[in-house]
């Protein structure tokens, strides 16, 4: 039913009172498309008083978007779809970005059923997660995760879960944790 959908919206300025300023602004919802189906989208956008005049457009280069189509059915077959975008110059004054300038793609396949009432067990899951993020300016792939995941859940709601992450890491720079650790730049998978 559309009942469980919704939209909302958000506008943040940041001010040193000298002339300094940076404005933040977003709408984002959920629509249940059909069914167990949503649709999840998030789009905003920053201005900072030190962009320049050719980046003056509402969102070019300034812009956060995500967007997931999901299936949130715990019985069965069910899965999510995800594309996210982070812009380089995208800056909100209040808040953070862990990464910048990246587009990613991914998202989990899973099916799960409930187990025999009289068993402990009362549900079980397997899932596979993955993500893929690709630098904007570089147009290479950064990082990847794939993950296998097991899921079981006992009669009282204590649950186990395994999962074997493997990840890949692309670092084209070597960078500096602290004075005394430094990451080379290479290719890393674990």
């Amino acid at each position: 039913s559309k009942n469980n959908s919704y939209v909302g919206g958000i506008f943040t300025s940041r001010t040193d009172w000298k002339g300094s300023n940076n404005f933040a602004y977003g709408l984002d919802g959920i629509i249940n498309l059909f069914g167990n189906d949503y649709l999840k989208v998030n789009v905003a956008g920053s201005y900072d008083s030190e962009d320049t005049v050719a980046h003056s457009y509402l969102l070019e280069d300034r812009k956060r978007i995500y967007l997931m189509w999901e299936n949130r059915s715990q019985v069965g077959f069910n899965y999510s779809l995800s594309y996210s975008q982070v812009d380089k110059s995208y800056l909100p004054g209040i808040g953070f970005e862990l990464r910048q300038d990246f587009k990613a793609v991914g998202e989990r396949l899973s099916y799960g059923w409930f187990t025999d009432k009289s068993k402990s067990i009362r549900f079980i899951r397997f899932d596979l997660l993955g993500t893929a993020y690709y630098s904007n300016s570089k147009n290479k792939l950064e990082s990847f995760l794939l993950s296998p995941t097991y899921y079981m859940e006992g009669k009282k709601y204590d649950y186990i879960k395994v999962a074997f992450n493997r990840y890949y890491d692309n670092v084209p720079e070597p960078f500096n944790l602290s004075d005394d650790i430094e990451i080379a730049a290479d290719e890393y998978v674990n």
